[in-house]
């Protein structure tokens, strides 16, 4: 993934990643109406998940290849510091939903899937098979 492009939609801004370069637009009427920040990251993430809690913007980005993981708020500004987290390395896919106002991520891999419960500031498994 290395010559990927990423992207995460809040709906209201639109954050773009490659190869450690990040972009943060305002989207209005459908449209890209501003850049709003830029940013160096680390390079290699190979999942950004974007998602709301208790009224903020959030992203939660893994590299497949180690487990590495963070947590930060998405602000107009720039991203907070956020959190580092420990994962097991190798989720192929990653996907958000809801269940009501809570966030909750759904991974799989080969013969495995587990549920997490996701707020700013931690992930909290619920299930594992």
């Amino acid at each position: 993934m290395a010559n990927s492009t990423i992207f995460a939609n809040w709906g209201s801004h639109l954050l773009e990643y490659k190869n450690g370069q990040v972009e943060f637009f305002e989207i209005q009427q459908h449209r890209i109406s501003k850049l709003v920040w830029k940013a160096n990251w680390a390079s290699n993430w190979t999942h950004l998940l974007p998602f709301r809690w208790q009224h903020k913007k959030y992203l939660l980005s893994y590299k497949k290849s180690n487990g590495q993981a963070a947590l930060n708020e998405v602000l107009n500004e720039g991203c907070s510091e956020g959190y580092s987290l420990e994962w097991r390395a190798g989720w192929e896919k990653m996907v958000i939903y809801y269940e009501g106002d809570q966030p909750r991520l759904l991974s799989t891999r080969a013969g495995e899937a587990s549920v997490d419960i996701l707020t700013g500031h931690s992930v909290i498994n619920i299930a594992h098979t």
